[in-house]
């Protein structure tokens, strides 16, 4: 359906009406009983999106989505993720150990040395073992 604007000749009366494009109808003015003109170049376009119907699958299917991947999370790292010391999943008592056992299979160190200097600190808390310990 498109808008489209129609002005009387004689008293110059504008109004605005909707139909579709390839209809023609007969509009005659309110005040004059006139036949309108149609005004060229100012049609507009009501173009709607999906239904309410597609809106609702898309979301379900999202949600859906959504949590098969946090059951799948759930299943591998439990209730809480939490940082622990591995190498390639191999996991080790300490984030030194695991910078020493990444070293020897020749993979990079750099992201074991702020973990490594965490567990030095004097204050230790379990965020990253799980564990609580005072050193």
């Amino acid at each position: 359906m498109a808008t489209y604007d129609y002005r009387c000749s004689k008293c110059l009366k504008t109004e605005e009406f909707v139909h579709g494009m390839l209809e023609t109808p007969e509009i005659r003015c309110p005040s004059c009983d006139i036949k309108m003109e149609k005004i060229i170049g100012t049609a507009q376009f009501r173009i709607h999106g999906g239904t309410e119907a597609s809106h609702w699958k898309e979301k379900r299917s999202r949600l859906q989505h959504s949590d098969v991947l946090a059951k799948r999370q759930k299943e591998r790292y439990g209730d809480q993720m939490k940082a622990a010391p591995n190498v390639m999943g191999h996991r080790t008592d300490t984030w030194a150990d695991a910078q020493k056992l990444a070293k020897e299979c020749s993979i990079p160190t750099d992201s074991y040395v702020p973990w490594v200097a965490k567990e030095k600190s004097p204050m230790k808390v379990g965020l990253y073992t799980g564990k609580d310990s005072a050193t």
